[in-house]
């Protein structure tokens, strides 16, 4: 599933995460276009509960962050360090792997002028 692709565990919908209405700490993944869906949907990770959650963990997400931020943007550099600065606090954190990746390959082959930021998902 779409766990995989980031090396996560606890994925949600933009709909469950408004609905925990801040009671769990979570960080946004991704904004994807899934199979069977006509609008794309943001996807965070549950991170844990407020007061509960290590700092390592919330420096990772907070440098993940500013690289998704910069990735939307189409700033491929400036997203790539952010990533890095992510992964030398985090080295196995998945999602940065993963969109570092993405910027890699668009800084070679960049989206179409329309990109609303969204990755098409092949599978559910």
């Amino acid at each position: 599933g779409v766990n995989k692709i980031y090396g996560i565990y606890t994925l949600i919908s933009d709909a469950t995460f408004n609905a925990i209405n801040n009671q769990i700490v979570a960080r946004k993944i991704d904004y994807i276009s899934v199979v069977g869906k006509k609008e794309p949907i943001f996807v965070y990770e549950l991170l844990g509960y407020p007061g509960s959650i290590d700092d390592i963990i919330l420096e990772t997400a907070d440098k993940y962050t500013d690289g998704l931020n910069a990735y939307r943007e189409q700033d491929w550099d400036k997203a790539i360090a952010f990533f890095n600065q992510a992964l030398e606090i985090t080295p196995d954190d998945g999602p940065s792997k993963t969109i570092k990746d993405r910027c890699e390959k668009y800084k070679l082959n960049p989206p179409d002028k329309d990109w609303d930021g969204s990755f098409s998902m092949e599978t559910k």
